[in-house]
C-alpha cells in the first residue's frame, strides 16, 4: 500500500478477516471501497469476508452452486 486511508482500511479488514470477525472486516472493506472507488481489491475483500462469513469452501470449484457464491460473483460482474 501507499499509506492512504484506503490502505488502512484495507489493512483493518484483512485483520478483521483473519480474526474471524467478518461484519468488521465487511465494514472496513466498504470503507476502503468508499475511499477508493477504483481499487479493485476492497471489493475483493467484501467478497472474501462475505464468503467467510457463510462458511463457502475457498478451493477452486469447491461450491459452484453455493447462494453466496453466485452472489459474489453477480457483485464481481456489475
Amino acid at each position: 500500500g501507499s499509506g492512504t486511508k484506503a490502505d488502512a482500511a484495507l489493512a483493518e479488514g484483512d485483520r478483521a478477516l483473519a480474526a474471524g470477525l467478518y461484519a468488521d472486516a465487511e465494514r472496513a472493506y466498504a470503507e476502503a471501497k468508499k475511499l477508493a472507488p477504483r481499487d479493485p481489491a476492497p471489493l475483493v475483500g467484501l467478497v472474501r469476508a462475505r464468503l467467510a462469513k457463510d462458511d463457502v469452501p475457498e478451493g477452486f470449484g469447491a461450491a459452484p452452486g453455493h447462494p453466496s457464491l453466485t452472489r459474489a460473483k453477480r457483485e464481481l460482474e456489475a
